[in-house]
């Protein structure tokens, strides 16, 4: 994989297409959701789990209930209704220093590690790998 040279870090590829409808997403209108119940079940998983196992417990990942982290959902803000979730508005995420911002705000909820925000940031930005 060819990284990205430091002052391409900041690129931005551009809104992409709503995750629910496929149709183009304008700024105004935009904006990254991740969904409160898929969150707090796999929170609860892994409270489960660490409950049962001491610290240093070795696993075998083919028998663990592994979850997957949560997604943050890109798209129409209408395209979501109904849904308990956290809300980013795509105007508050459309440069790097926006989203380094939504970064360590977000890292202070004890949920936030259940989720893929890393992946969120780079469908926005050509982020290098490190």
């Amino acid at each position: 994989m060819v990284q990205p040279a430091i002052g391409e870090a900041s690129t931005f590829r551009g809104w992409p297409v709503c995750d629910d409808c496929g149709l183009s997403v304008a700024e105004a209108d935009g904006g990254f959701a991740v969904d409160y119940a898929a969150m707090h079940e796999a929170e609860a998983i892994q409270r489960e789990w660490d409950q049962g196992h001491d610290e240093g417990f070795a696993i075998d990942l083919a028998v663990v209930p592994l979850f997957r982290d949560v997604p943050w959902d890109w798209g129409h803000s209408t395209c979501f209704p109904g849904r308990n979730e956290y809300w980013i508005a795509a105007d508050r995420i459309n440069t790097i220093g926006k989203a380094l911002h939504w970064t360590l705000h977000l890292s202070s909820h004890r949920w936030f590690k259940y989720t893929a925000w890393e992946a969120a940031v780079r469908r926005l930005y050509n982020v290098p790998h490190s």
